[in-house]
């Protein structure tokens, strides 16, 4: 999941699944604001099981303001 920052600050990163549930909390971190970044989730949520296939929100918050990307996670069995 890219991301850019152009101002220094607190970066955070959150997977939902569609109905708003937190699914897993992927970056809290502060940023210099000069690049851009890449975040990889492993498709896991905050206990460490692994998610299920379907449609997923990802959250991310920096200093430059905050928006939402749809993400779909699909894993072979």
């Amino acid at each position: 999941i890219r991301y850019k920052v152009n101002q220094a600050g607190r970066v955070t990163m959150k997977i939902y699944d569609i109905g708003g549930r937190l699914v897993r909390a992927l970056m809290d971190r502060d940023s210099d604001g000069t690049a851009v970044e890449t975040v990889i989730w492993d498709g896991t949520n905050d206990r460490g099981d692994t998610a299920a296939n379907g449609v997923y929100l990802v959250k991310t918050k920096t200093p430059d303001g905050a928006y939402t990307q749809k993400m779909v996670l699909l894993k072979k069995n």
